[in-house]
């Protein structure tokens, strides 16, 4: 029985573990602003909302959670892969039926979303 007890323990171990690896790092959950002039036809780059830097303009504002991103058109995350400590690499299927690969990176306290789709 202890046997048992033991092994269910290190599956239960080896699973979350597993299964923490496939998540966004926490510092890049919660919202984020568009910068317009920062950003271009693959990538958009974004700074975290705070009391102090509030965002202007309805379209530019844009939440991340575990699961997915939610803001001028929204994305479910497949599938989570960190590739770098502040760069994951994310399968996305979005609202407007699209999918494919991007990552999301923090540089500098900025958040950068890199489409790497063809087209």
């Amino acid at each position: 029985m202890l046997r048992i007890a033991t092994i269910a323990g290190i599956t239960a171990l080896l699973m979350s573990t597993a299964y923490a690896g496939n998540r966004l790092p926490e510092a890049m959950l919660g919202d984020w602003c568009y910068i317009e002039g920062e950003s271009n036809e693959t990538s958009s780059v974004s700074f975290r909302i705070t009391p102090e830097k509030e965002c202007h303009g309805g379209d530019n504002l844009m939440t991340i959670a575990e699961d997915g991103w939610e803001g001028e058109y929204s994305c479910k995350f497949e599938k989570i892969e960190q590739v770098k400590p502040n760069m994951v690499l994310i399968q996305t299927y979005c609202d407007d039926e699209t999918r494919g690969p991007v990552t999301i990176e923090l540089i500098n306290n900025k958040l950068i979303i890199t489409s790497l789709s063809e087209g």
